[in-house]
């Protein structure tokens, strides 16, 4: 593909600035539409000699208008907005959607919850929660939220029955592409602002329900009535006009971005057969990819397909024509859909087809590259390859992926998969190996904890810490989406618990602040506690000093000469802006900077995000050797800025 992941997360960002503008210019078509409606019913009661008719602009009839349109919307669109704001799962139970239990029995639930288990591995991302539309027997899906951390995956029921493991791995491959580019964020806000478009005809029923009714002969009576009413049916009518304003702007944001994730699925899986396939079945299948669910019109930018069976002008279409995205796929397509059937699910439970076409002279468990770096990549090639990779997983990287989770034994899928034992799992991988700590950390947990917590952690203990060091990262990302699942209260006792794990040494090693940061910083993001943070930064002059913090902590730690460190820090900070500067001194490294240095970059561009990640790359490759725990703080870096760095295969 032409652009990376970094470029595209700007087209992103640059597309809600385009949203906003589609959405004032739909509001001020309201403003002067409702203006006149307004207008003529002032001359209906006044008579064709009043002042409106002599002079139609009033500016105190306009400004009051303008004032009431735009209070409307905005209440509109924040009452939404509000409503959407705990992310992914409250659009997918909007529609019906129903949490599917990570220990399901039922085979193509499973089948499914594997498939996305696969690809948030390979895209290194947490896995994300599924839901299930079980009324809509149709082919369809969505990804939504405002990003990684609270971000959901629904199919219909359809998808269950009527697809292959492949065809299901090429539309989720499709939704994932949308996560990773930032258009679930875009879409998410989208919601918001067309309801706000909609409020009017709201207003417009109530103030039909509610238009007096009079049973007076004095026809001014009879006249101040029913030009209320008819107020209201002009409210009604003007929703309608909105109603097209709100598809228009969700075919201008969305149609593009549709051939975009199609190509990003065929990359994803290097198998074109599973996405096309799930294309034509829509076209066979009598259902089709339509959602019958009332809401349906709200999100139809966010399906995989369109929602709607009946035929919408090429205007205002939210996706390309079923034809165009198959033949760009397959053009060798013979146009012609095929009869649907009802999927055997038990026979449909292989390896994924799309294996790598040659061996990876990396290892297959995902982020954990092969140890010492090879020469031949050097530092600039991690570089080059980390931005390559970043948000764009291969097929490599999903075979990995699918021979991890088949490395992982159903008891620790067990554990990671309920709250209350993926939590004692994240309690286990932080106890210490120096007994007189440990020691300290479960009397900590035993005083402080829920007295089932110490009984829970002791339990996994085993089975947590004989996991390879450079994957415990990787099953924490997993245990995330049962983690999600905590109440609040829960999650702020969980919380504290980490810390005090972590402090009972009065040492904070690599491993331990890449857990904590990873796992706080995933689940305050979805328990709200943290919201998406807005560009603030878009030059690099501002985040000099905490490109230096970042910078320096990995210079410091990575090399044990002072001399080493130095040089390693000049290198990287070159990489940064292309300047020297003094390394900082090593009390300016430490958790606190280093995290406030990643909260200022979280609010950078896309641009200085891949420079900073650049240079960090740079500096831990400088002595040509990458430590597990090395590679563990990139991916931490990366997952911080939402840079999802996935498994570094070379192919």
């Amino acid at each position: 593909m032409s652009t990376n992941f970094f470029q595209r997360q700007d087209q992103a960002r640059k597309n809600t600035g385009r949203l906003l503008l589609l959405f004032a210019i739909a509001v001020v078509a309201l403003i002067i539409t409702t203006y006149l409606v307004v207008l003529i019913l002032f001359v209906w009661l006044d008579g064709a000699a009043s002042p409106a008719a002599r002079n139609p602009f009033n500016p105190r009839l306009f400004l009051a208008v303008t004032s009431a349109v735009l209070l409307v919307t905005t209440c509109g669109s924040l009452y939404k907005t509000a409503e959407l704001s705990s992310g992914g799962k409250s659009v997918a139970m909007l529609l019906g959607g129903q949490l599917i239990p990570s220990n399901t029995r039922e085979l193509a639930q499973r089948r499914l919850l594997n498939v996305v288990e696969e690809m948030a591995i390979a895209s290194g991302v947490p896995v994300p929660p599924v839901y299930l539309l079980p009324n809509e027997r149709s082919i369809n899906a969505f990804a939504a939220g405002f990003g990684p951390s609270d971000a959901v995956v629904t199919v219909s029921q359809g998808c269950l029955d009527y697809l292959t493991r492949d065809e299901l791995q090429g539309v989720l491959a499709h939704e994932f592409s949308h996560l990773l580019n930032g258009d679930v964020r875009l879409n998410i806000r989208l919601m918001g602002l067309i309801f706000g478009i909609l409020a009017l005809s709201i207003v417009g029923r109530y103030v039909v329900q509610f238009a007096p009714r009079s049973s007076s002969r004095d026809s001014d009576d009879n006249k101040g009535g029913l030009a209320f009413l008819l107020f209201g049916l002009s409210l009604i009518a003007l929703g309608a006009i909105g109603a097209f304003f709100g598809r228009l702007i969700q075919a201008a944001v969305s149609r593009q971005r549709e051939f975009l994730a199609d190509a990003s699925a065929v990359q994803f899986t290097r198998n074109p057969d599973g996405i096309a396939g799930a294309l034509k079945k829509i076209g066979g299948l009598e259902a089709g990819s339509a959602i019958k669910n009332v809401h349906a019109s709200e999100a139809c930018h966010m399906f995989f397909a369109s929602g709607f069976s009946n035929g919408l002008t090429s205007l205002l279409a939210t996706h390309p024509p079923l034809e165009e995205r198959i033949r760009l796929i397959d053009p060798q397509w013979n146009g012609r859909f095929p009869d649907v059937t009802v999927t055997n699910v038990e026979a449909d439970q292989n390896e994924p087809q799309a294996t790598p076409s040659k061996k990876s002279p990396w290892p297959s468990l995902p982020g954990m590259p092969q140890l010492p770096l090879p020469v031949s990549i050097g530092a600039m090639g991690l570089a080059d390859t980390a931005v390559k990779r970043m948000g764009t997983p291969n097929s490599q990287g999903l075979h990995s992926a699918w021979e991890f989770t088949q490395g992982i034994t159903d008891e620790v899928r067990e554990i990671i998969g309920d709250p209350f034992s993926a939590r004692a799992a994240i309690y286990a991988l932080l106890l210490s190996d120096d007994s007189a700590i440990r020691e300290r950390q479960l009397k900590g947990l035993e005083a402080a904890a829920v007295p089932r917590d110490l009984t829970e952690t002791l339990s996994v203990a085993p089975r947590m810490q004989a996991l390879p060091p450079g994957t415990r990262l990787t099953v924490a990302f997993q245990a995330l989406t049962a983690l999600s699942r905590m109440s609040p209260r829960q999650y702020q006792e969980f919380r504290d618990r980490v810390h005090e794990l972590i402090d009972a040494d009065r040492q904070l090693s690599l491993f331990e602040f890449c857990l904590q940061r990873v796992v706080c910083h995933h689940l305050d993001r979805a328990f709200g506690l943290v919201k998406p943070p807005l560009v603030k930064f878009t030059s690099q002059a501002p985040l000099n000093a905490a490109a230096a913090s970042i910078i320096g902590l990995l210079a410091l730690k990575g090399n044990e000469s002072p001399e080493d460190a130095i040089k390693t820090y000049e290198t990287a900070f070159r990489a940064w802006n292309g300047s020297t500067n003094d390394v900082p001194d090593a009390s300016t490294c430490g958790r606190i900077d280093f995290a406030r240095a990643l909260y200022q970059f979280e609010q950078a561009t896309p641009q200085l995000k891949e420079q900073l990640i650049r240079a960090c790359a740079t500096c831990i490759c400088e002595n040509r050797q990458v430590t597990p725990a090395e590679y563990e703080l990139l991916r931490t870096i990366c997952s911080s800025l939402d840079c999802p760095l996935p498994p570094l295969s070379m192919d």
